[in-house]
């Protein structure tokens, strides 16, 4: 490519166009990729209302389910008397969960360190 300069033909400085080259690769590139990983993570957010929604056709726990939970047990153990709970707190070493049948009874389980640590229930037969 010629630029045209006072009738003098004069090449462009090619340092100029291949740093102009790299610059919008960069932004392709980082552009790109944000947007990739926002729509990731946006897609595997379910809506509050889907969860809610799925987990109250699912949940069936009472009193006795409650009672089994015990100080010490994983996130897992948890889950396979109670089945999937819905994370509503998470700090670096805690995590609070929360259990809900459809009658509005409910379990909230805090984890520290990914150990129960603390139990409570609300309306449980």
């Amino acid at each position: 490519m010629f630029i045209l300069n006072g009738g003098n033909d004069q090449k462009p400085q090619p340092h100029l166009a291949r740093l102009l080259a790299i610059f919008f690769s960069i932004g392709i590139t980082i552009g790109s990729g944000l947007g990739y990983g926002f729509k990731q993570a946006t897609d595997s957010m379910p809506s509050k209302s889907t969860s809610t929604a799925t987990q109250q056709k699912s949940q069936n726990f009472g009193l006795a389910e409650y009672i089994r939970l015990e100080p010490g047990m994983s996130l897992t153990q948890v889950e396979s008397i109670l089945d999937r709970g819905v994370e509503v707190e998470r700090s670096e070493t805690t995590a609070k969960y929360i259990w809900r049948n459809a009658s509005g009874s409910n379990i909230t389980v805090v984890f520290k360190n990914g150990k129960l640590v603390r139990k409570t229930q609300e309306n449980l037969m």
